[in-house]
C-alpha cells in the first residue's frame, strides 16, 4: 500500500511559493538568500520558479537556516521540500499519481463482508460529498459498535471501494484503544506524519505542533484516513484533518459522544437471512445447505455475531468430518460455549475481555447482572445486586451501554445482555467476585423480588387487614415503590421472568415462610389473570414449602389453589380433582372448616358434568359450611360456585336467580372499589354463568347481553383467557340466533386472544368452529382455510388432544361442501 500525493507542476509551484513567502518576510533578495544559504542566485530563482526539480536535503536545510525558521515552521518546510522530491523520484504507482511508502497502510481487504449493504451506501454519500468537494468540513464517521460485530472490517472495506475517490492517500492507524498500552494521539501523529514523508529528525516533540504540521501537509489533499480502535474523544481530536476534501473513519465501541457531531453508523447484530449468508459464504454453501436446521441452531447459539460465525465456520472448515449437528450440540452447553468459539487467535472471550477491562465501578454491577435469570433488567435490580443507589446504577447500566457490553432492551429503563456477553459476565463473576460476595448479591435480589412479588400481590387482596400485613416489609430488604393496582400489575408481569426464577431459588434455598407467603400473595392476582401458564409452579412450591415446614393449614390452603390452577391453566381434571381431595383431607384432619368448604365447592363444580347428584349435595354443604364463618367474601364466592353447578346440571332457571342476586352484590361492590378490581373481575364471571343461565332456558337474545357484558368486564380486568372464553360463547350464542357473521368475528377475535397466550389446544378449537361455521354456510373456501390452519397448529400440540382435534377434522371434511368438493373431483 502506498500513499498517494499530488504531482506534477501544481505540487513544485506550492513549494516555490512556500519558498518566495518566506523570502519576503525575511525581506531578503534573491541575491541575499544565496549569500546566506550557499546555494546560487539561478538555483533559487528556479526554486521559487518551479523549475527546479530536485532539492536535496541539504539545500533544504540550508534554506530553512538562512529563513532563520525554527520548529514548526521548519518542520513544514523542510516537509513540504521532501514530498516535492519524493514526487520527483517515486516511480508512478498507477498513472494517478506518485507515491511514497507508508507506515500507515490499510490492512487486506475482507472477502465476506455480508448484511452491511445500509451503512456502505450511506458512508458512500458522504464520501462523494467529500470528494467533490461540496463537504464544508472534514466529514467524520464514528462506526461504533460491540466486540466482533465487525467494525474494523466495515472501516477498511470502505477504504478499499474509495480509494478511486480519494486519490491523494488512504491511510490507516491502529490505536489500540483495547490494548493495555493505548497509542497516544502524540505516538498516532509521528506514524502519520512519518507516512506523509516527515522525516524522524524533523518530527515536531509536541502533539500540538505535530497536529498542526499534520493538518498543514493535508491542506488541498483528498486523503481517506481510517482511525481504528478508538479509545475515547481526546485521542483522536488530534488526529482529525481540517481539510474538507478528506474522509475520516473512526472504529470504536464507543460512542463518542464528545466528538460532537459527526456522522454515526451504528453496527448491529446481523439479521438471520445475512447470519446464515456470512455462514455459507464463510464455510461453504452446499455444506451448510446439507444441514439447514443445524446451520439455524448454530446461528442461534452464537447470537448472530460476526465474529461467533468466522470461528465456527474456521473451525468447521479445519474439521471436514465434523458435522453442523454435532458442533451445535456441542456448543448447546453453556459451560463450554466461550471456550468452542475460539480458533487462532480469533477468540469471542478474548474480544469481550478487552472491553472489560476497560471499565471503572461499572464492573461489578456488569457481572452480577450474571445473576438475574430474566431476558432484561432495570437500574433496581442491577442496584440491588451491587448494592449501590439506583442513580449510580443507572449511570453505571448507561456507561455498559456506551461500552458495547449491555443493550437497550426496547422499553425505557430495561435493559438486557447479548447471550455471549451474559456468559462471560457469569465467567467473570466467578473468576472475580469472592463466594461470599456472589452469595450475599445473590440473596439480595431473591429477596428483593419476592417480598415485592407480596407487596404488589397485596393489591389484589380483598382483605384491607391482610392487605396490610402483606405490605409490611423487613427493614433490611429493597422493594420497589408500589402506589396503586395498576403499578402492580405492571410491576408483577414486566418482571415475571425475575420474580419466578427467584422463587424457585428460595424454595430450593429453604427460604419456605417467604415462598408461602409469595404463594398467598398471588391467589386474588391469578384470580384476575388466570390465563398466565405459572399458576400450577407458584402454588406447586408453596404447598410444597408449606408441608416440608409443617404448616398444615398452609398447606391446605395452597393445595386448594393449586387444584384451581390444575383445573383453570392446564384443563388437567384428574390433577384438580385429585388435589383438591388432599385439601379435603388434610382441612378436615386440622378442623380447618374454611379450607374444607374451598374444597368441597370446587370438587363439586369439577365433578358435575360426571356426577350431578353428589356435585350439588357438595355444593350445598360447602354453602352450609361457610354460612357459619366470618368470611362473608369467602360464602359469596362459594355461593357463586354453587350457582355454576346448578347450571352445569340443567337447573337453569335457579341458578339464574341465584346469579342475578350475586351480580347486583357485585355491582355494589364494585361501585365502592372501583372499576377494574376484583369485584369487576367477579362481576365478569357471573354475568358469563348467567349468558349460559340464559342459552338454557332459551332466551338466546338476553344471553347474548349478559355474554358482552362478560367480556367488556374481563377486557377492563386484562383477563384474556376469560375474554377468549366468552367471546366463544358469544359465537355459539349469534350462530344460534342466525348472525353468521357476527360470529365470525368473535371466533376471530378469541383465535387472536388465545394465539397471544400461546394456548395453542384452544386456537385449534376455535378455527374449527370457525371452518363448522363456513361449512354450514357452504362457505368451502373460508372452511378449508380455517381447516388448514388449525392442521399447522396441530404440530405444537401434544399426541392427546392433536389426536382428537384431528377426528374432529376428519369428521368435518366429510360433510358438504368438503364432501361435495370430493365427489366433484372423482372420475
Amino acid at each position: 500500500m502506498v500513499t498517494r500525493f499530488p504531482s506534477g507542476q501544481a505540487g513544485i509551484e506550492e513549494f516555490g511559493q512556500l519558498v518566495l513567502r518566506h523570502r519576503l518576510a525575511c525581506k531578503l533578495t534573491q541575491e541575499e538568500l544565496s549569500e546566506q544559504s550557499g546555494l546560487s542566485t539561478r538555483a533559487i530563482s528556479d526554486i521559487e520558479r518551479g523549475r527546479a526539480r530536485r532539492p536535496q536535503r541539504r539545500s533544504l536545510e540550508a534554506l530553512a537556516d538562512a529563513l532563520r525558521l525554527r520548529d514548526l515552521a521548519r518542520a513544514e518546510f523542510l516537509a513540504a521540500g521532501r514530498n516535492r522530491q519524493a514526487r520527483d523520484t517515486a516511480p508512478p504507482a498507477d498513472g494517478t499519481g506518485e507515491a511514497v511508502g507508508s507506515l500507515c497502510a490499510l490492512p487486506p481487504d475482507t472477502d465476506t463482508l455480508t448484511g452491511r449493504d445500509p451503512q456502505l451506501v450511506r458512508i458512500e454519500e458522504l464520501a462523494r460529498a467529500a470528494a467533490d468537494g461540496k463537504a464544508a468540513v472534514p466529514i467524520v464517521v464514528v462506526i461504533s459498535g460491540p466486540a466482533g460485530i465487525g467494525k474494523s472490517a466495515l472501516a477498511n472495506h470502505v477504504a478499499y471501494r474509495l480509494a478511486d475517490q480519494f486519490p491523494d492517500g488512504q491511510l490507516f492507524i491502529d490505536l489500540r484503544a483495547m490494548d493495555t498500552s493505548v497509542l497516544t494521539a502524540a505516538e498516532a501523529l509521528a506514524r502519520l506524519l512519518y507516512s506523509l514523508g516527515v522525516a524522524p529528525g524533523d518530527m515536531p516533540a509536541q502533539e500540538s505542533e505535530r497536529a498542526s504540521l499534520y493538518r498543514s501537509l493535508l491542506r488541498g489533499r483528498r486523503v481517506l484516513i481510517v482511525l481504528d480502535n478508538v479509545a475515547d474523544e481526546a485521542q483522536v481530536r488530534p488526529l482529525l484533518p481540517a481539510e474538507p476534501r478528506c474522509l475520516i473513519l473512526l472504529t470504536s465501541r464507543y460512542t463518542l459522544p464528545g466528538l460532537g457531531t459527526p456522522h454515526r453508523v451504528g453496527l448491529e447484530l446481523l439479521s438471520p437471512d445475512d447470519a446464515r449468508t456470512l455462514l455459507r459464504d464463510s464455510l461453504g454453501a452446499d455444506r451448510v445447505d446439507a444441514e439447514p436446521q443445524a446451520a439455524d441452531r448454530l446461528i442461534t447459539l452464537c447470537g448472530r455475531l460476526p465474529l461467533a460465525l468466522r470461528i465456527v465456520a474456521n473451525r468447521l472448515l479445519t474439521r471436514a468430518h465434523w458435522s453442523l449437528a454435532q458442533f451445535a450440540e456441542r456448543l448447546s452447553d453453556e459451560r463450554q460455549r466461550l471456550e468452542l468459539l475460539q480458533a487462532g487467535d480469533l477468540a469471542v472471550e478474548s474480544a469481550l475481555h478487552l472491553s472489560y477491562r476497560q471499565l471503572g465501578p461499572e464492573a461489578v454491577v456488569f457481572r452480577r447482572l450474571a445473576l438475574a435469570a430474566g431476558g432484561d433488567f432495570d437500574r433496581r435490580l442491577a442496584a440491588t445486586l451491587a448494592d449501590i443507589s439506583e442513580i449510580a446504577a443507572e449511570d453505571q447500566l448507561e456507561d455498559l451501554v456506551d461500552a458495547h457490553l449491555l443493550e437497550p432492551a426496547g422499553r425505557h429503563g430495561r435493559y438486557r445482555f447479548h447471550d455471549l456477553v451474559r456468559l462471560f459476565a457469569a465467567r467473570r463473576l466467578d473468576e472475580d467476585d469472592t463466594v461470599r460476595s456472589r452469595v450475599a448479591a445473590h440473596r439480595r435480589m431473591v429477596r428483593s423480588l419476592l417480598h415485592t412479588a407480596v407487596l404488589a400481590g397485596s393489591f389484589y387482596e380483598r382483605d384491607p387487614d391482610r392487605a396490610r400485613r402483606l405490605r409490611t416489609r423487613p427493614a433490611d430488604v429493597r422493594t420497589v415503590p408500589i402506589a396503586d393496582r395498576q403499578q402492580a400489575q405492571n410491576w408483577l408481569e414486566t418482571e415475571l421472568p425475575h420474580w419466578l426464577p427467584a422463587l424457585r431459588e428460595a424454595a430450593r434455598l429453604g427460604l419456605h415462610d417467604e415462598v408461602i407467603e409469595v404463594g398467598g400473595a398471588m391467589h386474588w392476582y391469578s384470580d384476575v389473570h388466570a390465563g398466565l401458564s405459572v399458576w400450577i409452579e407458584v402454588f406447586g412450591l408453596a404447598a410444597a414449602a408449606a408441608r416440608a415446614s409443617g404448616r398444615r393449614h398452609d398447606e391446605a390452603v395452597q393445595l386448594n389453589f393449586l387444584g384451581w390452577a390444575h383445573g383453570v391453566v392446564d384443563g388437567g381434571w384428574s390433577e384438580c380433582v385429585r388435589t383438591h381431595e388432599q385439601a379435603l383431607t388434610l382441612a378436615r384432619e386440622i378442623g380447618d372448616r374454611r379450607e374444607e368448604s374451598w374444597a368441597l365447592s370446587a370438587l363439586s363444580y369439577q365433578c358435575a358434568p360426571r356426577d350431578p347428584e353428589r356435585s350439588e349435595r357438595r355444593a350445598r354443604e360447602a354453602v352450609e359450611i361457610s354460612a357459619g364463618l366470618e368470611d362473608s367474601h369467602n360464602h359469596f364466592l362459594i355461593e357463586a360456585n354453587l350457582a355454576a353447578v346448578l347450571c352445569m346440571t340443567g337447573k337453569f332457571a335457579e341458578a339464574a336467580e341465584l346469579h342475578g342476586r350475586l351480580a347486583a352484590m357485585l355491582a355494589e361492590a364494585e361501585r365502592v372499589e372501583g372499576a377494574g378490581g376484583t369485584a369487576s373481575s367477579l362481576r365478569g364471571v357471573v354475568a358469563r354463568w348467567l349468558a349460559q343461565d340464559l342459552e338454557g332456558m332459551g332466551r338466546h337474545a338476553e344471553a347474548v347481553m349478559a355474554v358482552r357484558t362478560a367480556v367488556e368486564l374481563f377486557a377492563v380486568t386484562g383477563n384474556r383467557l376469560a375474554q377468549a372464553l366468552s367471546r366463544t360463547l358469544e359465537a355459539d350464542l349469534l350462530r344460534t340466533l342466525g348472525d353468521q357473521a357476527g360470529a365470525g368475528a368473535c371466533l376471530q377475535e378469541a383465535v387472536e386472544l388465545f394465539s397471544a397466550m400461546k394456548r395453542f389446544e384452544r386456537v385449534a378449537d376455535v378455527l374449527l368452529r370457525a371452518a363448522e361455521l363456513s361449512v354450514a354456510g357452504d362457505d368451502r373456501a373460508a372452511a378449508q382455510t380455517y381447516v388448514d390452519r388449525a392442521r399447522e397448529v396441530l404440530v405444537r400440540l401434544d399426541p392427546e388432544p392433536a389426536g382428537r382435534l384431528s377426528a374432529r377434522i376428519s369428521t368435518l371434511v366429510q360433510q358438504p361442501p368438503f364432501e361435495m368438493e370430493h365427489r366433484s373431483s372423482m372420475p
